[in-house]
């Protein structure tokens, strides 16, 4: 999606076509940069760049299992030690307890995930079980198609 900024409307058609290019730009940095996990239809293989995207998708809910609790925890305790006065303030020790808990908490969740990320070796299933990768396409082997009939009918535009 491109986008085109006209001040005061005296530009319009400039806009139009700047949000245009833009839209087309992008769109070929997508298609440039962008990895569909498909096996090899010959090997059954992931390529080295393939196997990198599924990787970084891998347990992603654990990097907000590990951050969230931590920051919510350290929020709390700080609006407690501010806004409590006399006997129901926390003490340092207290405070610090309980801010290196939740930081070794996220340290710990962070750590599994990167172990976890790691272990996942697509490439090391037996092929004859694996299943299909959820959400890319599958990869068809080479199969002898019969040429289009000619038909000037069904000609596609250009």
């Amino acid at each position: 999606m491109g986008k085109g900024f006209s001040w005061w409307f005296l530009n319009n058609s400039r806009a139009s076509t700047v949000a245009i290019l833009r839209a087309q730009d992008s769109l070929a940095r997508k298609l440039d940069q962008d990895v569909d996990p498909v096996r090899c239809p010959d090997c059954g293989w992931l390529q080295a760049d393939m196997v990198r995207h599924l990787r970084r998708g891998r347990c992603r809910w654990l990097q907000w299992a590990a951050l969230l609790p931590a920051v919510l925890t350290l929020a709390v305790l700080m609006i407690h030690t501010a806004d409590a006065k006399g006997e129901d303030a926390v003490s340092d020790g207290t405070f610090l307890t309980v801010a290196a808990s939740a930081v070794a908490y996220a340290a710990c969740a962070l750590l599994l995930r990167m172990f976890l990320v790691a272990r996942y070796a697509p490439n090391d299933v037996d092929l004859s079980k694996a299943v299909p990768i959820p959400g890319a396409p599958l990869a068809l082997p080479d199969v002898d198609l019969p040429p289009p009939a000619p038909d000037a009918e069904h000609e596609y535009p250009r």
